[in-house]
């Protein structure tokens, strides 16, 4: 058995049965990469592509890899559907912590949290800095109140920390 700190999974995009595309948004092979640059055990898994090759579900991957997070990429609008049907799947099978990013989950990130109680964080806008910090925090057990662009609840109420991190120049990332 795997201890992954960080799975960041690529939502399916099916209509009719039949996969629309295998498309991997850019941003989740930059979380990916800043995460293990600061030595955090992380993998991309792209739903699509898992379900083409594989015959595992959704339990066992969880059960193999044992992430103490799940980071659900929402970029898309049309991966909408997926992304909060995969993240009420996996929470009904684990209690790892789940966190949305990407441009829809940014716009709608109150509404989702109000909407799916299933959903633990949503980071807005640029979430390089602000997931390595999440993750840093759910492993230390710290509270979440000083990670920037990051949405969440604590006692029923929804927190909007500030959204303060803006990638200036994305050619500074390797």
């Amino acid at each position: 058995m795997n201890n992954l700190d960080v799975l960041l999974i690529q939502p399916s995009c099916i209509r009719r049965g039949q996969h629309l595309h295998i498309v991997t948004s850019l941003g989740l092979f930059y979380l990916a990469n800043s995460l293990k640059q600061q030595e955090y055990n992380t993998l991309i898994l792209h739903q699509s592509f898992e379900k083409l090759h594989s015959q595992n579900d959704i339990r066992e991957l969880l059960s193999f890899y044992n992430p103490k997070l799940v980071g659900i990429s929402l970029n898309w609008f049309v991966h909408s559907y997926e992304s909060i049907k995969l993240a009420e799947n996996i929470k009904k099978v684990s209690n790892v912590k789940i966190v949305l990013g990407g441009f829809t989950s940014t716009y709608f990130a109150e509404e989702i949290l109000n909407s799916f109680p299933f959903i633990d964080f949503v980071i807005k806008g640029d979430g390089f800095i602000p997931l390595l910090k999440l993750t840093e925090a759910i492993k230390s057990k710290h509270n979440f109140s000083k990670i920037p662009n990051l949405v969440y609840k604590n006692n029923g109420k929804i927190i909007n920390n500030e959204t303060k991190f803006f990638i200036e120049d994305y050619n500074s990332f390797p």
